[in-house]
């Protein structure tokens, strides 16, 4: 597969097996099924309208949280990818862009334009 950058918000993904191509809006999450063609979308409109997500994570009972850059927050989706809620952190996050999850302790590790890891537990 192929990536290209298409403008500041799109990236332009080509499939050279399948002979397929799709132009993904980075505004919002994309989920791509690598044996099809089929992509899923979730944060485009209503309450949990995303603004330039930058990470995501998913749980051990398959709950998604998105980094939302823009708006200096996470937001948290069902499995099926329905809005939840915002979820606040401590210290408060700046940009929060990457994410990693560790299970084992319970704990949501993010990283914010600060540098400060915040936690939730």
């Amino acid at each position: 597969e192929q990536l290209e950058v298409v403008g500041r918000d799109a990236l332009h993904l080509v499939n050279r097996k399948s002979c397929t191509s799709q132009i993904l809006d980075l505004t919002v999450c994309n989920i791509l099924d690598p044996a099809t063609t089929i992509v899923k979308v979730f944060g485009c409109s209503g309450s949990g309208q995303l603004s330039d997500p930058a990470g995501l994570v998913v749980g051990s009972v398959r709950n998604i949280v998105v980094a939302e850059s823009r708006n200096n927050r996470l937001c948290l989706f069902t499995e099926k990818r329905k809005f939840v809620c915002h979820c606040g952190l401590s210290p408060e996050t700046r940009r929060p862009s990457g994410m990693a999850l560790d299970k084992e302790d319970r704990e949501l590790h993010v990283l914010n334009l600060q540098g400060l890891v915040a936690r939730r537990p």
